[in-house]
């Protein structure tokens, strides 16, 4: 028996049906149809159109802060007013939480990456421009979400007002 030919492997099949890689000038870099700053612009509206299309992604981040900041508001709420030292560990939990929400970003490439693959191989786009585009494309949500979980964290902390009679304007 003869073996079985290339052409019934998965991989080589897909890499048949892929457009090949765009040229390359001299030097071997790959050359795009246009500037890095456009296709970092067309991506960031897709992508931005993309996210706020999706309206699970946006709740389950906010249901996420606003869980968690009920949480750490109910445990620091009745402390000393001199324990700032358990206030500031409530503050560091919630900065904390915050930096690996951004993490998000990495359950959504799963979907996204035969899009992703296809283009690339088409030459439509960098990688950079890709990454930077959809990296940008999350700033508001998580901008929205730290600010109203920091709102919510600290009235729920009972840490003092920010504006009662403090500072220069107060002495007089």
């Amino acid at each position: 028996m003869s073996p079985a030919p290339l052409r019934s492997d998965p991989a080589v099949r897909l890499q048949a049906t892929l457009p090949s890689l765009p040229s390359t000038d001299a030097s071997g870099n790959r050359k795009y149809a246009t500037s890095w700053l456009a296709q970092f612009w067309v991506l960031l509206g897709r992508t931005a159109k993309l996210k706020f299309r999706d309206p699970m992604s946006f709740a389950t981040i906010l249901s996420g802060v606003i869980v968690v900041s009920l949480l750490e508001g109910s445990i620091y709420y009745d402390m000393p007013v001199g324990d700032w030292q358990n206030r500031i560990g409530g503050i560091s939990m919630f900065i904390s939480f915050m930096a690996f929400m951004a993490f998000d970003v990495l359950m959504l490439w799963p979907k996204e990456r035969q899009v992703y693959l296809r283009d690339q191989r088409a030459g439509m786009y960098c990688s950079s421009s890709f990454y930077t585009a959809r990296t940008l494309a999350e700033v508001p949500t998580h901008m929205l979400t730290g600010i109203l979980g920091g709102i919510i964290t600290y009235y729920g902390s009972r840490l003092p007002p920010l504006l009662r009679g403090r500072g220069p304007a107060s002495d007089g």
